[in-house]
């Protein structure tokens, strides 16, 4: 992975597009390279300006969940535009491609980059739903069922606070408070959401072991982004586990059969990297 590493910066720094895409993966991932998310970032970028579409799908999902260590919001006007123009890209580039395993690989993209726009149009929807129910009387019920053990509940509260919308104010101290709460009870957003904050410092001091505590137990009560954010523990190395590609492939491929998107676009590195096979 070192050796590709190099090869990866070397390419990139002489203005191939792909190699850009892969360089910004090897730090993302911490492929070969130490993980440096702001680098992986700025490769992304350069190499979507050079309309690889790779990078372009990789900017939709950031821009689709955000990444508080780099001070990115969720923004999904602007993840919308980086699948759309990945889907496009995919599809133009693959019509004149005669490398099946290239042609495949764009293809593979542009199916996830359009599963992506319908999926966050879709949550728009049912996000629409919810606001116009949303009262005064509909927080204090909430409240009251939070505060009756309902974990669901619970999880509800920390969007409320965090966001500020649904009758509250915004506060961060409150959404932490209930987060955890709702983790206690084995809610398994909750577990995700909390190993996430450990991993990124969000919040809490980073503690990449106790992430890892959380995300396992959310992934072993099937819950999908966990189940692939535990397979980039394995990629990479971290919570005080040792890398295992093997085990992070088979839980890529887990997570991205239950559609979860970041694991998609991770397993379809593993397919065009040819690591596929170490599961197959």
């Amino acid at each position: 992975m070192v050796a590709a590493a190099k090869w990866f910066k070397d390419s990139a720094e002489k203005d191939y597009p792909a190699a850009k895409t892969a360089l910004g993966n090897a730090y993302y991932y911490a492929r070969g390279l130490d993980q440096d998310l702001d680098k992986a970032l700025r490769w992304y970028r350069r190499a979507a300006d050079d309309k690889d579409p790779t990078a372009m799908h990789y900017l939709g999902v950031i821009y689709e969940h955000g990444a508080s260590t780099l001070g990115i919001d969720k923004d999904e006007a602007e993840a919308l535009k980086w699948y759309a123009r990945s889907s496009d890209a995919s599809l133009a580039l693959a019509k004149d491609q005669t490398d099946d395993a290239i042609g495949w690989n764009l293809s593979y993209f542009a199916e996830q980059s359009r599963k992506s726009i319908e999926r966050i149009e879709r949550n728009r929807k049912l996000l629409e739903v919810a606001a116009n129910d949303l009262s005064e009387i509909d927080l204090v019920e909430i409240q009251k069922r939070a505060d009756n053990g309902d974990a669901a509940a619970m999880f509800e509260l920390v969007s409320r606070y965090k966001s500020a919308r649904g009758g509250v104010e915004k506060d961060d101290a409150k959404s932490l408070e209930w987060l955890q709460k709702s983790a206690d009870k084995d809610f398994p957003s909750a577990l995700t959401n909390l190993g996430l904050r450990y991993f990124n410092g969000d919040g809490v001091e980073k503690d990449e072991t106790r992430s890892f505590s959380y995300m396992k137990k959310a992934a072993d009560l099937g819950e999908p982004r966990a189940i692939g954010n535990l397979g980039y523990f394995y990629d990479i190395g971290a919570g005080g586990i040792s890398k295992d590609r093997q085990m992070a492939l088979e839980l890529y491929e887990k997570a991205a059969n239950l559609a979860e998107p970041l694991a998609m676009a991770a397993l379809g590195d593993c397919y065009r990297d040819g690591l596929i096979a170490a599961i197959e």
